[in-house]
């Protein structure tokens, strides 16, 4: 076989792996990320579809608010007069309201009127027994009435399909006097509604009761992965729809119905495209990329190795010494060319070929000192950079007359980085009511940990700007920007955030970072682990299962402290920790000074923890205490 065939064999086999393997790595990565995507897509626009039930609930509830509190109704409840039947309690009224079922129960129990219309069918309807044999039992919650403004507004089951049901207490117009009995009203959940409700989702709808028999098949499979905890579930019904699924309790908090929701699997479709027009661009980009391998490697290797053979053969063949064998380009034919022509001549040519050497050896030179200049300028530019990075760090963080503007609290903040920049960080923003303090700490040091910080500076102030106070969300957005940006970055950097919601005594802390700690006005202390309320920022692109809460209340004079692991693990010359019981003794015995006072008293006893060590690491210390 000749050169050019195995050279042509060997190119075309290594593109076709090369291709294949791009091709299955590729299928299975973003075929994986976009299922992914799709699950979380539908599992939104279930919740929205859900958002949507609860606002119909609270809309049928909140239509017969009138009719509760109402001096007319709170006469009849006791007179039973007829007027008020005649008048109010007809089948167009009926209509009117939007009701198929109503009843009058008073305190004692006794049904007072009870009345029900089907406006399709033009017929007057009976209260359902299901309905009627809770109405009857005074215990029961439709009947519940600790104060005069308890509803209780859901779903009932009954044998003819669900309806929506609510009981309003019966008060009088001002909402004065006591209790005199409860009004029931329901309306039937039938094929209208779900029809109506498809019509506002935008998307096909089906109810299911939960514990009917004849459930289809997916349903009944889908059912043993809903409980409370993950009323959730989606599940693919073709490669053009999905499902989702929502289990709704009834108005006793059990499962009672399944709504299931049809959406297009239009993410997945423009997946499969997207991967189909991979393969052709890499099938169409080998093509190209062997033809133009083929040309260079005619043009580079081939012609001039059949040039080296044809000269080698005419010296062989006219026996002629001082021919001499002329390969351009400086490669290992070239140098096999010079090998040659060295053997033919080489004391002629051992001069040249010195003065060459030398040539090169000054050209050489000539070159590392230009990168000698190049390099020491770039270091100077480097060194500019970094100080200017790091008066950017500081100033991006609050400023004492900003901590002053936090009326509840008295704060004091103190950040120092090892090196040129850090990657430590905290604020303190203020946004109507509330306060949210954040506090960081991100691997390493360096120019990277200090855009990293910026970068997480500015993802806080943009959420809280769009007035996002759902924390759990919060911090789960935050971590997907991060993500993305480390990755585009190729960086392995990743760090801790906590996140401190403050509103009128209450701290709501979320997020994986360092203990907080907590100082009663007594002086009494206690730690709070973070290690089960977050997971770290950067490291995975969803965080959103890991994420926690928990709270934390204050009282005048009680406050907490937050640090990075830079101030408790910084050892001294024996190698001995500061430590965080150094830290609580400290603030345990300045608690009575204000917070600026205390935060110094912890800086000046770390430095005398250390000596003349400077830090070797990111120190940052928060302390807020309650006015």
């Amino acid at each position: 076989m000749k050169l050019r065939q195995k050279i042509l064999l060997i190119v075309n086999a290594t593109l076709a792996g090369l291709i294949g393997v791009l091709y299955f790595a590729s299928s299975g990565i973003l075929m994986g990320s976009i299922r992914k995507a799709e699950e979380n897509e539908a599992q939104q626009t279930v919740k929205g579809v859900q958002n949507l039930l609860a606002q119909n609930q609270e809309s049928f509830r909140d239509r017969y608010a009138d009719w509760s509190a109402w001096d007319d109704t709170y006469e009849f409840i006791q007179n039973k007069n007829q007027e008020y039947i005649k008048t109010n309690l007809i089948p167009k009224q009926l209509t009117i309201l939007k009701s198929n079922y109503m009843a009058y129960v008073n305190l004692s129990g006794e049904i007072i009127y009870t009345t029900g219309y089907d406006e399709k069918l033009k017929t007057v309807l009976a209260i359902p027994p299901e309905l009627s044999s809770r109405i009857t039992n005074r215990e029961d919650l439709l009947l519940k009435r600790p104060d005069t403004t308890t509803k209780h507004t859901g779903i009932m089951l009954l044998s003819t399909g669900p309806i929506w049901i609510t009981s309003h207490p019966i008060v009088t117009s001002d909402g004065e006097g006591s209790v005199r009995g409860s009004l029931i009203i329901g309306r039937r959940i039938d094929k209208n509604t779900i029809e109506q409700l498809s019509k506002l989702a935008r998307l096909p709808l089906q109810l299911h009761q939960f514990d009917d028999k004849q459930l289809p098949t997916k349903i009944q499979s889908i059912r043993t992965a809903l409980s409370q905890q993950k009323n959730i579930a989606v599940q693919p019904l073709s490669e053009e729809k999905l499902a989702g699924y929502l289990l709704i309790n009834d108005i006793d908090g059990k499962p009672g119905l399944i709504l299931e929701v049809n959406i297009p699997r239009t993410t997945y479709q423009q997946g499969k495209a997207s991967l189909n027009y991979l393969i052709i661009s890499l099938i169409l980009a080998g093509l190209v990329f062997d033809i133009v391998v083929l040309f260079l490697l005619e043009r580079s290797i081939l012609s001039r190795m059949a040039m080296l053979v044809t000269g080698v053969t005419q010296v062989r063949d006219t026996n002629d010494l001082k021919l001499r064998l002329s390969i351009g380009g400086n490669d290992e034919m070239s140098n096999l060319t010079a090998n040659i022509n060295e053997m033919l001549n080489a004391i002629t040519h051992s001069d040249q070929q010195q003065k060459q050497a030398l040539a090169k050896l000054a050209d050489a030179n000539t070159e590392i000192q230009t990168l000698n200049g190049k390099l020491k300028s770039d270091n100077l530019r480097m060194g500019a950079e970094l100080e200017v990075t790091r008066e950017l760090q500081q100033k991006i963080l609050p400023k004492p007359e900003e901590l002053e503007q936090v009326s509840d609290l008295d704060i004091a903040g103190f950040m120092e980085p090892a090196s040129e920049v850090g990657g430590d960080y905290y604020d303190v923003l203020q946004s109507n009511e509330r306060t949210l303090i954040s506090i960081g700490d991100v691997t390493g040091h360096g120019l990277e940990s200090g855009i990293l910080m910026v970068m997480t500076q500015t993802a806080v102030r943009t959420l809280l700007a769009a007035n996002i106070t759902n924390y759990h969300l919060f911090l789960n957005l935050i971590n997907q920007v991060i993500f993305e940006n480390v990755q585009r970055m190729n960086s392995d950097k990743t760090l801790t955030l906590a996140l401190l919601d403050y509103k009128a005594g209450k701290i709501t802390l979320t997020g994986q970072h360092e203990e907080m700690i907590v100082v009663r006005a007594d002086g009494e202390i206690e730690c709070i682990s973070t290690i089960d309320l977050g997971f770290p920022v950067g490291l995975e692109p969803d965080i959103s299962e890991y994420i926690a809460q928990t709270e934390v209340e204050l009282f005048a004079g009680d406050g907490v402290v937050l640090y990075t692991d830079g101030l408790t693990e910084a050892e001294d010359k024996d190698l001995n920790q500061y430590g965080s019981d150094r830290l609580c003794e400290v603030l345990k015995h300045n608690w009575h000074h204000s917070a600026h006072e205390i935060q110094q008293a912890v800086i000046e006893d770390l430095r005398s923890h250390l000596g003349e060590i400077p830090f070797e690491d990111d120190v940052t210390i928060l302390v807020m205490k309650q006015r």
